[in-house]
């Protein structure tokens, strides 16, 4: 059995799982993956699985069909699918591990949901501070404008 050491970049996609699953029995808060263990470099890694998750169009299409209608089974994901049932498997494992697809047991169906939740953190820390800047000059453009408008009208 391996012993726990801190998150580093260096680690494999299995080893940073693990470290998280490790990081969860040694009691640290752990949601949606994101260990609190004050090491900012645990939620980092988590934002590698989704970036990897979405890399693949095929992922992002299963993502697509699951926004459309939500909470699918396997069987109706694979329905119109262009590749095998093993591999609708694999690439809702890899979403499953992201945290962007939630399966629930619904008696003897395994229902999958999409999980926007870790878009939006993406979106948070990735987008809106860009769009802070774009946003501050529309409004600076929109002062302008009113200050230099004729007053006749």
């Amino acid at each position: 059995m391996r012993s726990f050491a801190p998150a580093t970049a260096g680690l494999a996609q299995d080893d940073t799982y693990w470290s998280l699953l490790v990081a969860q029995a040694k009691g640290f808060y752990v949601t949606r993956g994101v260990a609190l263990t004050g090491n900012r470099l645990v939620a980092c890694l988590f934002v590698d699985f989704i970036f990897q998750a979405l890399a693949d169009s095929n992922r992002r299409k299963l993502l697509d069909r699951l926004h459309l209608n939500n909470g699918q089974t396997l069987k109706e994901l694979c329905r119109g699918a262009v590749m095998s049932r093993q591999a609708v498997s694999k690439h809702l494992a890899i979403l499953k591990r992201a945290d962007l697809v939630i399966p629930l047991w619904r008696g003897r169906e395994k229902l999958h949901y999409l999980n926007p939740m870790p878009l939006y953190q993406i979106s948070e820390r990735w987008i809106s501070k860009y769009e802070e800047a774009r946003l501050r000059a529309l409004l600076d453009l929109k002062r302008a404008l009113e200050e230099n408008r004729p007053r006749n009208l």
